[in-house]
This record gives C-alpha cells, sequence and structure tokens, in this order.
C-alpha cells in the first residue's frame, strides 16, 4: 500500500512539473508573439478606422450632405423663430433679398453682422446672456443644409449655385473635414496614403463645394512635403 501511495505521489509530482512546464512555455510563446499580434491588429485597426472616415467623408458629400443637415436639423436644433433670429434675419424679412439665399446676402448671418442684430435686439441681457443667445441663434442656423456664409456677397453681382454653395458652411461639412482628420491621423506615418486620402478629399470638396474638408486635407499635403526631405521616406516616422 504506501509503494502505491509513493508512486501516485511521484506519478503526481512529474504531472504537475509536466504541466508547469507547458504552461511555462505557452506564457513565454505568447509573450514572444503578442507584440507582433498587436502590431497586426493596431494597423487592422488604423486601416478601418481610415477607410470607414474616407467612406464617411464620401457619404456626407452625397446630394450636398442635404440628408444629414436635414437629419442633424430635426434631431439638434429648435427652429422657432425668436426676437435674436428675427433680428438676423430683418433685412431679408424687410426686402427679401436673396430669397432661399438671403443669408449671403443679407449681412445678418455673418459672424459679426449675426452677433451685432442678436446684440442690439437684446440690450437689456447681460454680456454673457447675449452671448448665449447668439450661440443659440448661429447654431440654429449652422446646422441647416445651407448653414452660414463665409463672406458676404454683394447681391447686385450674379453667381452660380456653385459659388454660393461654396461660400456656405454647416454643420455636416464641419463633420466631414473632423473625419479627414481622424484618417490623417490613421495614415501619419504613411506617406502615399496620405496623398491618396488628400486627393480623394480635395476632388471630393471641389465637386461638391466643400470648403472644410479640403482646408483640413492641406495638414496631409504639408506632411507628404516634410517626409519627402526624410531621408528614411518609407516610414517618415519620427
Amino acid at each position: 500500500m504506501d509503494s502505491f501511495m509513493a508512486r501516485s505521489k511521484t506519478s503526481s509530482n512529474k504531472w504537475r512539473q509536466s504541466a508547469r512546464q507547458t504552461a511555462s512555455r505557452g506564457w513565454k510563446a505568447l509573450a514572444e508573439s503578442w507584440p507582433r499580434v498587436g502590431s497586426l491588429v493596431s494597423r487592422g485597426v488604423k486601416t478601418t478606422t481610415a477607410f470607414a472616415s474616407e467612406a464617411y467623408i464620401s457619404a456626407l458629400n452625397w446630394k450636398d450632405n442635404g440628408e444629414l443637415s436635414r437629419w442633424l436639423t430635426s434631431h439638434l436644433s429648435h427652429q422657432a423663430s425668436t426676437i435674436g433670429s428675427r433680428a438676423m434675419d430683418s433685412e431679408y424679412l424687410r426686402t427679401h433679398i436673396g430669397g432661399g439665399w438671403h443669408r449671403l446676402y443679407d449681412g445678418g448671418h455673418t459672424v459679426a453682422g449675426s452677433w451685432r442684430a442678436v446684440r442690439e435686439a437684446l440690450p437689456d441681457l447681460s454680456a454673457f446672456d447675449q452671448l448665449g443667445a447668439w450661440a443659440n441663434e448661429y447654431w440654429k442656423d449652422l446646422i441647416t443644409t445651407r448653414g452660414m456664409p463665409i463672406v458676404l456677397l454683394d447681391h447686385a453681382y450674379k453667381v452660380s449655385e456653385y459659388i454660393k454653395h461654396l461660400d456656405c458652411m454647416n454643420v455636416a461639412q464641419e463633420i466631414g473635414g473632423g473625419l479627414v482628420g481622424v484618417s490623417i491621423y490613421c495614415n501619419w506615418n504613411e506617406p502615399d496614403k496620405l496623398v491618396a486620402s488628400a486627393a480623394a478629399n480635395d476632388c471630393s470638396g471641389v465637386v461638391y463645394a466643400n470648403v472644410v474638408a479640403p482646408l483640413i486635407s492641406l495638414i496631409a499635403v504639408g506632411r507628404r512635403v516634410i517626409c519627402s526631405n526624410n531621408r528614411n521616406n518609407a516610414s517618415c516616422e519620427d
């Protein structure tokens, strides 16, 4: 009986030793392979994110981003008329200048013009409250499809619809610009992909009169120029 117990104990000890050695080899192999796995996963996530960003940027430009702007307007903005909004629209309400494009002509929808209109319409409010009222009114128009003007146009000069779209900036375009930034970040050390991404965004911006995304794409072009002067041009890592 004692002999049997001794053999069982010896066998158990050998099994535990073998198990520990196997586990040790497993952990060692995992430790050696994990950096490679992590690198592959990281590259996969970056590639996927960059692809998704560029695809979504294209989607934002679909039909002048009207669908997204209307969704944003219905979910994130209140369009009720207020003293501030009527003050910004005062020139249009008086003359009907510009029709549906009046924000480009009436002077009440530029950053300076809208602030002046709201401040003068609400003189009894504190400066902080005036700023809050102005921000709310500006947001209500910025989130719409036609957004807010970049520069004021002269109604005496006839310009094409393309120029009018080019002179407008809205929230959907801002989202697109942000996603261009994500794409640039994901491809920061891959200059060839940066150029391809920048070129695609610039072409898309020209076709759809989106001024925001192409401007941000200039960062990618600048990065590529810097990389071209770097001897380690393959990775261009800092």
